[in-house]
């Protein structure tokens, strides 16, 4: 099936997207702003998601995991 191309931080407050140019945009959803844009990826993530604590968001591509810290 279709994985979730959106992830929202456990407090509500961040939400990351993979956008149409292969990007992790990171947004504040309190201000709607957009914070970062973490590099292209090539393709599609099997997983993205915050960490429990929201501290880091988690992206899957390709069997590859990787972490950004995002507070």
């Amino acid at each position: 099936g279709q994985q979730s191309r959106v992830a929202v931080s456990p407090d509500g407050r961040l939400m990351a997207r993979r956008a149409n140019d292969g990007s992790i945009e990171l947004w504040d959803m309190t201000q709607v702003k957009l914070l970062s844009s973490l590099p292209y990826l090539s393709g599609n993530p099997a997983l993205l998601a915050f960490s429990a604590d929201g501290t880091r968001l988690v992206v899957v591509v390709d069997g590859v995991m990787a972490f950004w810290g995002v507070k």
